[in-house]
C-alpha cells in the first residue's frame, strides 16, 4: 500500500491482471496493459510493470509509456524490468540486459 492506493489482484482465467483501489474514494481500476501484477504503485496510483509484449512500462491514466531497453531487439519479460518509481512518477528504476545479456541496473527519468 502506498499513500492512498492499494495494488489489487483480480483473477482472470488462470492468470492475474493488475489494478488499483483508491483508499479514500473506493475507485477501482483494472489495467489490461500489464502482464500479471504491477511491480510497484506510487502515491498518484501510477504503476510500473511488464506489458503483454514483455516490455517494461509505466502506466498512469493515459497510454502506457514503454521504457527503453539497453540492448536493441524485442525484450522478454525478464530482460527489461521496472521495479520501482518515485511518488512524482518522473523516476523509474529497475534492470535491463545489455548487448551481452548481462543484467544492468537502470534508472529511467522523465524529461
Amino acid at each position: 500500500m502506498t499513500a492512498g492506493w492499494k495494488i489489487k489482484r483480480k483473477p482472470l482465467r488462470c492468470a492475474t491482471s493488475g489494478g488499483r483501489t483508491g483508499l479514500r474514494t473506493g475507485e477501482v481500476r483494472v489495467f489490461g496493459e500489464l502482464q500479471g501484477l504491477p511491480n510497484e504503485v506510487n502515491a498518484q496510483g501510477w504503476q510500473v510493470g511488464t506489458d503483454k509484449q514483455g516490455r517494461a512500462v509505466l502506466v498512469a491514466d493515459a497510454e502506457p509509456v514503454v521504457l527503453p531497453a539497453l540492448a536493441g531487439g524485442q525484450p522478454t519479460a525478464v530482460s527489461n524490468i521496472a521495479t520501482t518509481l518515485s511518488d512524482d512518477g518522473r523516476t523509474v528504476a529497475g534492470q535491463s540486459d545489455d548487448a551481452t545479456g548481462t543484467i544492468q541496473a537502470v534508472v529511467w527519468r522523465c524529461q
